[in-house]
């Protein structure tokens, strides 16, 4: 029904108003993404279900474009406030949207896990980086939405005898409503999250290192052989010591990957050894058994990794004169702790340690860390080798947890915290990552990086490139994707600099 003597509006130009709106919202979302930190990927045809510039700019402008549509779609409705809320409301809307637009076009469908667990991962990234990011920038949407506003009024400064506004007050109050309460949540999560001190392992006093004969470094891996079997291990999965029969110049720690096992490195550490050194792999608490369940990270604590740490690098001193330790992702961690705090470790070389997760931005790495801790446990079924051919996937793997990763991450905030301030224990760093890696966040280990500089020691980082496309666990030779060929010799070129 038309009121007499009015201009009306047709539909089709309202809706075109609102996909301006939506391409504008659009363009607002691939300015705000990467000005608060958020990772977004360049590579449009990734198959790990990285958010892209096009899921980004996809999801944004839609969401955009539906509040504008139901908030300002006509001329007379568009005011500055409105505008505002539509951005609050857009931005919220923006984030499951985006991240669930990644994991259905950007997630290779031959290898997917089960569908309750990709919306579990759905989930915890959207809480993760909402609670984290999600207050300035539902705030900076908010701007766009009012800059918009402020454009269609300039473009339309006068409706003139445009139809009124119908009287429905619901949609408007309760989309106020809604954007107040979105933002004083982020508002407090943000604040709350991002200043609540985390409470670290206890670093035990600097000179605690046990100094070791070769006869007791292979009665102390005798002990750990005899723990081992009355386990229900996977039959590759057990710790490893590959040694020449006594002490010798140098000896290396290997510390896997969370969810992995010692052989991930099997094929690395026959290359090392036949270069003279003695090597060993511990195995991680909770992982390598035979029968994976839920409850083998129950007891997987920051506590229990630093000890387990120490214990391999106290053997390792009655394996070699010089010692280097050496991980990958969790296992790059525990070597960033020991180039931290461990003055009997003569070189550390760390592949892509995780400090935090690829999606939060370095600054965020404290919310990010007690947002993990106060989320509930989620656990994930998925074997990354589930696809692989029978002879690859002789390795089980641990069911990760995100309280399990939160472990993690508590040791490598230890690390962040203590490198501002003190030099490392540990001269001689090497860093090997992977730029295509989207399991860690490269900018957080480049940024403690940085800071080991500051302190007088300049770590050695090396980057493989994105077009290599590399997968997260580039040691492992059963891994979809590994390129041994690639990745060795650049470790190996590491670990003989001086």
């Amino acid at each position: 029904m038309t009121v007499p003597g009015a201009d009306p509006q047709p539909f089709r130009l309202t809706l075109r108003r609102s996909l301006t709106a939506g391409l504008l919202f659009a363009l607002a979302a691939l300015v705000i993404a990467p000005a608060i930190g958020l990772s977004i990927s360049g590579d449009l045809l990734n198959d790990d279900g990285q958010v892209t510039w096009f899921n980004l700019a996809a999801g944004a402008g839609a969401c955009g474009a539906l509040m504008w549509l139901l908030l300002c779609g006509l001329p007379r409705a568009v005011t500055l406030m409105r505008g505002g809320v539509a951005g609050i409301l857009a931005g919220l809307l923006s984030y499951p949207v985006v991240i669930t637009f990644a994991e259905l076009l950007q997630r290779q469908w031959s290898n997917l896990p089960p569908l309750l667990e990709r919306l579990e991962q759905v989930q915890l990234i959207t809480s993760l980086t909402l609670i984290t990011t999600g207050f300035p920038g539902v705030l900076l949407m908010s701007l766009a939405g009012m800059a918009i506003a402020l454009l269609f009024k300039r473009l339309h400064p006068n409706p003139g005898r445009a139809a009124p506004l119908r009287r429905n007050p619901a949609v408007p109050r309760v989309a106020m409503a809604l954007a107040i309460v979105t933002v004083a949540g982020l508002g407090v999560a943000f604040f709350w999250f991002g200043n609540t001190a985390i409470d670290t392992p206890t670093i035990s006093a600097p000179n605690d290192e046990t100094t070791m004969t070769y006869e007791q470094a292979t009665a102390a891996f005798a002990a750990v052989e005899k723990q081992e079997a009355g386990l229900d291990l996977d039959q590759f999965c057990h710790s490893r010591l590959l040694t020449h029969g006594q002490k010798v110049a140098r000896a290396i720690v290997y510390f896997h990957g969370f969810t992995s096992c010692p052989a991930q490195a099997d094929a690395l550490a026959e290359q090392l050894f036949a270069m003279g050194y003695n090597v060993y792999l511990p195995r991680m608490h909770g992982h390598g058994l035979a029968s994976p369940t839920p409850s083998d990270l129950d007891d997987f604590t920051a506590d229990g990794l630093i000890a387990h740490t120490k214990a391999a690098l106290d053997l390792a001193q009655g394996l070699g004169d010089d010692v280097t330790v050496m991980g990958l992702s969790a296992g790059g961690t525990l070597s960033a702790w020991a180039a931290q705090f461990r003055s009997d470790v003569d070189q550390a070389v760390l592949i892509s340690p995780f400090f935090g997760p690829y999606v939060v931005p370095t600054w965020a790495m404290q919310a990010s860390t007690n947002v993990t801790r106060a989320l509930p446990n989620i656990i994930f079924a998925w074997n990354p080798l589930k696809n692989a051919t029978p002879e690859k996937a002789a390795i089980a793997h641990a069911l990760p947890t995100t309280h399990a990763l939160t472990e993690i991450m508590l040791v490598g905030w230890q690390v962040h915290a203590a490198a501002q301030t003190t030099p490392p224990a540990v001269s001689r760093i090497a860093i090997l990552l992977n730029d295509a890696d989207v399991a860690v966040n490269n900018r957080q280990t480049l940024e403690i990086a940085a800071y080991w500089q500051d302190q007088g020691v300049e770590p050695t980082v090396t980057t493989l490139p994105f077009s290599a496309r590399l997968p997260h666990d580039m040691i492992n030779t059963r891994e979809r994707g590994a390129n041994v060929e690639l990745v060795y010799p650049a470790l190996l070129d590491l670990l003989t600099k001086p």
